[in-house]
């Protein structure tokens, strides 16, 4: 492999091969600095705000979501009406941000209130995923040892 006159005659072979090192390790780190701005735990800046599923609004305001509206249509309204739960009430709760993939998806750690499909009965929290797309506009929850794991939310 040819080199420089400069890399081969001031710096020498082994201080070129340093030099490169040194510059390949400061462009990785840079790089990857870029890529994770933002993505301290406490970083809720794109989640808060008031989120609609279709028959329950949630508003999410740092690491809680709480009920904002329940629609008649909706099975959270049988829980509301055999007073298990209230509007204002926690929803989601100990939201903690995820470290974001390079897809450009923003991710939260949290526990989601669920409740008995045949009985309207809070049952408790279960473990569940917050996944917002890229625009930020389309959230989507994922839950465990639920009918619907899967829901999606739209930012009001």
């Amino acid at each position: 492999m040819k080199r420089c006159y400069w890399c081969r005659e001031i710096l020498g072979d082994s201080k070129m091969k340093n030099t490169f090192k040194r510059f390949w390790i400061f462009a990785i780190v840079t790089a990857l600095g870029f890529l994770t701005v933002g993505c301290s735990t406490d970083n809720y800046e794109m989640l808060n705000g008031v989120w609609d599923r279709g028959d329950i609004v949630v508003t999410f305001n740092d690491d809680v979501g709480v009920f904002t509206e329940i629609k008649s249509h909706s099975g959270w309204q049988q829980v509301l009406n055999n007073g298990s739960i209230s509007i204002g009430d926690r929803k989601f709760r100990n939201i903690t941000r995820k470290m974001s993939d390079l897809s450009g998806e923003l991710k939260w750690s949290c526990q989601e209130l669920i409740y008995n499909d045949s009985t309207y009965v809070v049952l408790g929290w279960e473990d569940c995923t917050i996944t917002m797309d890229s625009s930020g506009k389309t959230l989507q929850t994922y839950t465990l040892n639920v009918v619907d794991p899967y829901q999606t939310y739209t930012k009001k």
